[in-house]
């Protein structure tokens, strides 16, 4: 079952044996320690979410709004979406919308193949792209006209808080996050110092963390058809031969 900020900071107050003042507030906590600690409890679950979990629903997106500059070949991406984490897919827009997909290749050889940013022919529409940067990447051959860019991968969403009071996370993953962010507030509250009276406290939600996350890579990887037979279904530990 899906949650809202409030929701999160009434379970996080129950599993602290803190008490807040309002929940829906940025600064719930009557505890003003718990209040400066708690938007890194949120981060570190997020992020460490984020970065362990492929999560396609909520973090992948499609960006079409980027712009080739001619006779260059560095390509900045764009962020009207957010800041792309991971490119996944790149394509250039003819002038008549078509969308032509670019094959990625390593810099040694887009740097051999088009050893110049002066396009050798004109027309001249990239075929393939290598990353460069956090954010940019190299096309080849240069584009001899601005064309425009779909870019899609991953993007991360907008933290949770008192003013945005749900994310992906909160929504398809809550328990997991939950247990993520407990793993961080509850160290900060016992473990993380010399004088830690309850050293595995954090431990069993760390071990809730764990055994939450294997359930939701198995989803996840069901999600995107890269299950058991590289279908949808659950993996069957009876099936033999596997799905196809």
């Amino acid at each position: 079952m899906s949650y809202t900020y409030p929701d999160f900071i009434s379970a996080v107050s129950s599993a602290l044996e803190s008490p807040i003042t309002d929940p829906t507030l940025a600064a719930p906590f009557v505890d003003g320690k718990y209040n400066d600690w708690l938007p890194r409890a949120i981060e570190a679950g997020e992020q460490r979410i984020y970065r362990e979990l492929d999560l396609l629903l909520g973090c992948y997106f499609v960006d079409p709004t980027g712009v080739l500059t001619p006779n260059e070949r560095q390509f900045t991406l764009p962020t009207s979406i957010g800041n792309f984490i991971v490119v996944t897919q790149v394509a250039v827009m003819s002038p008549t919308g078509t969308r032509k997909q670019l094959n990625p290749v390593s810099k040694e050889l887009l740097d051999a193949s088009w050893p110049t940013d002066v396009p050798a022919f004109t027309p001249s529409v990239p075929d393939v792209w290598c990353p460069f940067d956090q954010a940019s990447i190299f096309v080849g051959p240069s584009p001899d006209i601005p064309y425009s860019m779909e870019v899609t991968g991953t993007v991360r969403p907008t933290p949770l808080s008192s003013t945005n009071i749900s994310t992906p996370l909160t929504v398809y993953l809550p328990d997991l996050f939950l247990a993520a962010a407990l793993v961080s507030f509850i160290g900060f509250q016992r473990d993380y110092g010399q004088a830690a009276d309850d050293p595995k406290l954090a431990l069993s939600w760390e071990n809730a963390y764990q055994t939450a996350m294997q359930s939701a890579q198995v989803e996840q990887f069901r999600i995107r058809f890269q299950s058991q037979g590289w279908g949808a279904r659950a993996p069957s530990p009876l099936a033999s031969p596997p799905q196809t």
